[in-house]
């Protein structure tokens, strides 16, 4: 900023000292893709303060910063979200997207994502099931592999199934043999059409969904005394006896 005190005209000893002002340095903070998320402006040595990292995409969590450089500021920084894979025993992600009755069966529609480290091998498992978790039907999809970091959507998969279900399960195994579960289990509703409501209960084969309705009328007791309580009126108080 300059020197403090006067230096020009000097008749004796004098101390004069320096003055300076901290430096204002630029920190941004994006997301995995450099979309900006934040920015500040921070002094020489003071540190920004980080936001709420953007939620993390399906199977990934969320690491930290790529960077400290936000902290001690020394100059202009860029940092980075940073995300990894959630669960190395689950190594692929499913979204269900619907599951309808068509014909003389039940397709099941979804995507998959596998983990950014590791090729994965395994095959989809779908259990059609009531309201109340009674299993109906299961069916596998042929064994599949995905490369690391691989998507893909859409798949489908046919139940042979006729009966009524509510629900449908997906989950993905790792093998013909072993069975074990790589992925966590993902439910969704069946697209049904329903029928219109009536008195008569259809048969077993159906799934079937009950209401109960009420219907009311004032008792003529409670209407009487409604209508006295209405008429109900203060009485004058009577004067006091003359003495």
């Amino acid at each position: 900023m300059g020197w403090k005190g006067e230096y020009s005209n000097v008749t004796s000893d004098r101390t004069i000292e320096a003055q300076f002002k901290r430096n204002t340095y630029k920190i941004t903070f994006c997301d995995k893709d450099d979309k900006v998320i934040k920015s500040e402006s921070v002094l020489f040595e003071d540190s920004a303060t980080a936001p709420e990292p953007p939620e993390a995409e399906k199977g990934y969590v969320f690491a930290g910063w790529d960077s400290e450089d936000y902290k001690n500021v020394q100059g202009n920084a860029t940092i980075k979200a940073t995300y990894v894979w959630a669960n190395d025993d689950l190594p692929v992600v499913i979204t269900l997207n619907k599951c309808e009755f068509k014909d003389d069966g039940y397709i099941v529609n979804y995507d998959i994502k596998n983990n950014p480290n590791k090729r994965t091998k395994g095959r989809a498992l779908v259990s059609l099931k009531t309201s109340k978790g009674k299993l109906l039907d299961s069916t596998e999809s042929k064994a599949f592999s995905l490369g690391k970091g691989e998507e893909k959507k859409g798949i489908e998969i046919y139940v042979p199934y006729e009966g009524a279900a509510t629900k449908a399960d997906l989950y993905i195994i790792n093998g013909f043999s072993k069975g074990i579960p790589i992925s966590e289990v993902a439910t969704i509703d069946v697209a049904r059409n329903l029928s219109e409501w009536s008195p008569e209960k259809p048969d077993d084969n159906n799934e079937i969904e009950t209401r109960t309705e009420y219907r009311h009328t004032s008792s003529p007791r409670a209407a009487a005394s409604s209508a006295m309580r209405r008429r109900k009126v203060d009485l004058p108080q009577p004067e006091p006896p003359l003495m």
